[in-house]
């Protein structure tokens, strides 16, 4: 059993976030003069990126200076992922959609000086490229700068017999559900990160991020075993007025429902059958201690992506994926069965930049407008 310290109810009542429409409250049309708009300044931009001083092979850090720009988004992928997406879009257009905005921080300190996006646990020799899009008003300017990384410290290439066994797509399907009591299916894809360390996993979960956001798994090679890994963190965003940062956490059983559990922990661990083409997993029982100081045992259900407030308590839940219910998440012990090789990933990945990418470390797929409507706790 785990010790954990710190302990999160999912809340129950959750709404809808809407857009909402800005009016004016003058609707005079009358006479007078219409004033002439002032003259708005073209802005500059200034990027260079270089290798992260002192640090792992694999870092690099794009440096921004702007002149006259009211905002700014940024994005970080691959040079090689960025030429394919442009076969269907512009430049501008893969910024708009998958861009990260600058903060209001981070916008005054490009403006003022110069700001250092750093990206941190790159690929080693691969070539990345940072685009920043300025706007001020109806005023926009785009720049983009390509570097690459170094043959870094981390694992590479061909990993053992025993770490390649999980590597591939399969079909996954739990004992039963919180909320039906029925068994859920659902598919999953397990690549390479790091060899013999870390993989990047795909879809393990019911919300509508988990089939476009990878998320990192460990391999214990004493024991060939797969474990999840609690609490990753994404990057935040703003809604509502509130700040949260998108994280992927563990759900666990409790009072009949569920609930969210933080702290360092696997949660499921994955054991591989003799045939390599078949596995099972097991939940942990977690020893959670209440902000009252009482402990209660919790088990391990799944692991799916929240919205945590950031300072606060307020948790989200993002929209179930078709075919799922919210809320009804599913039940160890599961079962796996090998359906093919990993194939082509369709969605470009992009970068958080640190400290965003707290606990990421591994290629972060920023979610789009669509995904970011989610649902969240009153």
């Amino acid at each position: 059993m785990k010790m954990t310290h710190f302990f999160k109810m999912a809340l129950m009542g959750i709404f809808a976030v809407g857009a909402l429409a800005a009016c004016s409250d003058n609707d005079d049309n009358g006479g007078g003069t219409t004033p002439e708009p002032e003259p708005v300044g073209v802005p500059t931009i200034e990027l260079s990126g270089v290798q992260t001083a002192g640090s792992e092979a694999s870092s690099l850090t794009f440096t921004v200076k702007l002149t006259d720009a009211a905002s700014a988004k940024y994005l970080m992928t691959t040079s090689s992922e960025l030429q394919k997406a442009m076969t269907d879009a512009t430049l501008e257009e893969l910024i708009l959609k998958n861009g990260s905005d600058l903060s209001s921080e981070q916008l005054g300190t490009a403006l003022g000086g110069s700001l250092d996006l750093v990206f941190e646990s790159l690929e080693p020799i691969m070539e990345y490229t940072c685009a920043i899009y300025a706007i001020n008003g109806e005023q926009t300017a785009v720049k983009a700068v390509s570097v690459s990384t170094a043959n870094g410290s981390a694992g590479t290439g061909t990993g053992t017999d025993a770490y390649n066994a999980w590597l591939g797509t399969w079909n996954v399907t739990s004992s039963s559900s919180i909320v039906d009591d029925d068994p859920l299916s659902f598919t999953i894809s397990i690549a390479e990160l790091q060899a013999n360390q870390y993989y990047a996993l795909t879809g393990w979960g019911i919300s509508e991020v988990v089939g476009t956001q990878a998320v990192a798994a460990r391999f214990n090679p004493e024991d060939g075993t797969f474990h999840f890994v609690n609490e990753q963190e994404f990057g935040e965003f703003s809604s509502n007025g509130m700040t949260l940062m998108v994280t992927y956490i563990g759900v666990c059983g409790y009072n009949d429902a569920w609930t969210i559990v933080s702290g360092e922990y696997s949660g499921l661990i994955g054991t591989m059958a003799e045939d390599g083409e078949s596995a099972t997993f097991e939940g942990e029982t977690l020893v959670v201690k209440t902000s009252s100081g009482q402990e209660m045992e919790l088990p391990v259900y799944t692991f799916d992506f929240f919205a945590l407030q950031v300072g606060g308590n307020q948790v989200g839940a993002f929209n179930p994926a078709p075919g799922f219910t919210a809320g009804d998440y599913p039940i160890p012990p599961y079962t796996m069965t090998k359906s093919g090789a990993v194939g082509a990933g369709k969605t470009l990945r992009t970068y958080f930049a640190a400290p965003q990418a707290v606990k990421a470390g591994y290629p972060v797929c920023l979610l789009s407008s669509d995904v970011r409507a989610m649902t969240v706790a009153k």
